[in-house]
């Protein structure tokens, strides 16, 4: 079964608070190193509240993530990133081999086009 993650947002969660955009849409999460996915409740953002709105359904919601993991599968295999992902998210971790044994990264150099890569 899928894990559901938390929208996570990283650094940009202090930079959206200070700011008036009013909604940020987002296509994926970070599991390992965003925030939390919510903005602090304080006088600002009660006066001008930011709508979330994100990640995506399907596989374009955490195919970024997965290409970060066949990178690290094949260039730091001792990250702790990494063993935090094999313990936590394998089925990322699973599609991440998927995406280097297909050939992922020859095809980035080959400036394939991702949609064709993917068949989507």
């Amino acid at each position: 079964m899928a894990r559901r993650v938390r929208p996570r947002l990283g650094g940009v969660r202090g930079g959206v608070a200070g700011t008036r955009v009013g909604r940020i849409r987002f296509a994926a999460t970070d599991p390992y190193g965003g925030s939390d996915g919510t903005l602090v409740d304080n006088p600002h953002t009660r006066l001008w509240p930011v709508a979330l709105e994100g990640p995506l359904d399907g596989p374009l919601g955490s195919l970024s993530w997965e290409l970060t993991v066949a990178w690290m599968l094949r260039e730091r295999p001792e990250s702790v990133v990494l063993a935090y992902c094999r313990a936590e998210l394998p089925d990322v971790v699973g599609r991440g081999e998927e995406l280097l044994r297909a050939g992922a990264a020859g095809a980035a150099r080959a400036g394939v086009p991702l949609a064709e890569f993917l068949s989507i």
